[in-house]
């Protein structure tokens, strides 16, 4: 078993390794600011810390290809109809490069290029936009009506002698009209229920019958008997002569060879083809891990860390592998979006210190591995251990690839 003593690292050494951590995990967590700003302080005072110098630039290629899409974005804005929406999302990109970057020269040209397109699109329609035509128009017709207007008086209508006399007389004929309706009411000798059934017995009295005799083979007319004198008032004869007198239906006309029935020929409507499914564009994985590492998709070799890969849209299981040592990660992968992963690989350890320590891994949360000795303990490579005894300053350890057992030393 390969032992390392090691010795203890400088503060500064010790400090660097926390705000790594803390940039690793904001850029995970998207607070890419946070990232920028931790991994500025480490570069600038350690321009060669490897970790930060990745992280940098795993940044620097996000807020790249932020940018080639907003390009594209402007590109499309000019030959799209709704060339608007691309136009604005365009510049959303690009306000995000610049609150990430302020001095971003290339976002700054990008965004006057895109609202100085933005500005003369809005004037040009204002211009030739009918609803400010109509406006205009309305405008100018009601000035035109209410320029000089003129007060129109209403004359009285005039009221003579004739207009009070009307009035009476309307009344005085309606009078009349209502007393000869009474008069000639009161003057007839039945009701109109009577002078139906009078009617229909005249009609029936005069409507001959005809009998076939089966003998003669010939048809004879019958004759009612007569009658005594009838008593219904004079008015009865031509009302039954208009009853009895029966309606002749018209005789259609026969048309010799009549004109054919036109039909009009209806084109058949054609119906729109179905329009295949759009695919789903493709998302992509920015990866990075402490120590460099194989990417595969199955027995597919896609590239190594760190770097961006385009994948199909859903959740992907990759392989890394270094050397020896592999994992496997599954990410869900959004159709135009980008994911981003950090891979570490671990490595088993046996840890001991001496007098004793009690060990922990720093990170984002600090966990406590316990008390030395410790045995086939599994932790990060790239990660910093910290050995702390209250009797003597604390130390710390950055695992290695071939790190198999960690041996600390107090004082």
């Amino acid at each position: 078993m390969d032992t390392a003593t090691v010795k203890n690292e400088s503060t500064p050494g010790r400090e660097f390794a926390e705000l790594t951590a803390q940039a690793r995990a904001a850029y995970q967590e998207k607070r890419t600011k946070e990232c920028i700003d931790i991994t500025q302080r480490v570069l600038l005072a350690d321009p060669g810390n490897v970790e930060a110098n990745a992280l940098h630039q795993a940044v620097q290629d996000d807020i790249q290809r932020d940018l080639n899409d907003a390009r594209a974005l402007l590109e499309d804005s000019r030959s799209m109809t709704d060339g608007q929406k691309y136009r604005k999302a365009a510049e959303i990109i690009l306000l995000k490069i610049l609150y990430l970057d302020a001095t971003h020269a290339e976002a700054k040209e990008l965004l006057s290029i895109a609202r100085a397109s933005a500005a003369s699109v809005s004037s040009a329609a204002a211009i030739f936009s009918p609803t400010s035509s109509v406006k205009r128009t309305s405008h100018l017709e009601e000035t035109a009506f209410t320029a000089s207007p003129t007060p129109v008086v209403k004359e009285p209508e005039p009221r003579g002698p004739g207009m009070s006399l009307k009035v009476p007389l309307i009344c005085v004929a309606i009078v009349a009209l209502a007393a000869g309706l009474w008069f000639f009411k009161s003057k007839m000798p039945f009701t109109v229920g009577e002078a139906d059934a009078s009617l229909t017995r005249t009609a029936e009295n005069r409507a001959p019958v005809s009998t076939t005799s089966a003998n003669a083979g010939r048809s004879t007319v019958n004759t009612p008997p007569a009658t005594a004198p009838r008593t219904t008032p004079s008015v009865e004869e031509p009302l039954a002569k208009i009853v009895s007198s029966s309606y002749v239906p018209p005789v259609p006309v026969p048309v010799k060879n009549p004109a054919p029935a036109v039909t009009a020929a209806v084109a058949p409507v054609p119906t729109p083809a179905s329009k295949p499914a759009a695919a789903k564009d493709p998302g992509s994985l920015a990866v990075n891990s402490a120590i460099a590492a194989d990417i595969y998709l199955g027995d597919k070799y896609l590239g190594a860390t760190p770097t961006t890969l385009p994948l199909p849209p859903g959740r992907q299981t990759i392989e890394y592998r270094h050397g020896d040592l592999k994992t496997v990660m599954t990410h869900d992968i959004r159709s135009g979006e980008t994911t981003t992963a950090f891979v570490i690989f671990e490595t088993v350890v046996q840890i001991n210190a001496r007098p004793w320590a009690q060990v922990f891994v720093e990170g984002t949360s600090r966990k406590a591995l316990g008390q030395t000795p410790l045995s086939s303990v599994r932790v990060p490579i790239g990660s910093v251990l910290t050995f702390e005894n209250p009797n003597f300053p604390p130390k710390n350890h950055r695992v290695k690839e071939g790190d198999s057992a960690i041996q600390m030393v107090f004082p």
